[in-house]
């Protein structure tokens, strides 16, 4: 079981280097900056739920954390009077930005698809690097409960058989 800072640091670690990435892709005019920012939302929902800093996400996600948590009003209901400047906490606003900026099924599926493609670059290629992504990327998936798809190898043709002369 993977303690909530250190996971928290683990999804830092995979977000920058999501991040790097899109930047470079961006700059090599690969993606649009609105098409990295779009391919990010999922990651932005899974670091969120992971624990991660919030002050590291995009500053939109910031305030919509803060707005979360921080509601300008609050009606308790049952006639009670109005509550404002309210705590909502933390968990009820990571929970609600993160269905906020990404779908529960998206993020989940993102997550997935990528600790499979980690695991298949480990396989082709087996080295410390792509371990240590595999690793992390497991390891995040376990925590958030998100079952990893599993894929068959591609069936190689089969080779018929010789006929004797």
């Amino acid at each position: 079981m993977t303690d909530a800072r250190a996971l928290g640091d683990l999804a830092t670690a995979i977000w920058r280097d999501r991040v790097k990435l899109a930047d470079q892709l961006v700059a090599g005019c690969k993606w649009s900056r609105e098409e990295a920012d779009r391919k990010l939302r999922p990651w932005v929902a899974i670091c969120t739920l992971a624990g991660c800093y919030i002050e590291m996400l995009p500053s939109a996600a910031v305030s919509d954390y803060r707005a979360f948590r921080y509601p300008v009003a609050h009606w308790p209901g049952n006639g009670a009077p109005a509550k404002y400047d309210h705590d909502t906490g933390d968990a009820f606003a990571r929970s609600h930005l993160a269905s906020d900026w990404c779908s529960p099924l998206e993020w989940a599926r993102a997550l997935g698809e990528a600790t499979n493609r980690a695991a298949d670059r480990h396989t082709a290629e087996p080295c410390e690097r792509s371990l240590k992504d595999w690793q992390q990327l497991a390891t995040l998936s376990r925590a958030l409960e998100v079952t990893v798809p599993w894929h068959e190898a591609a069936a190689s043709a089969a080779h018929p058989e010789r006929i004797a002369a």
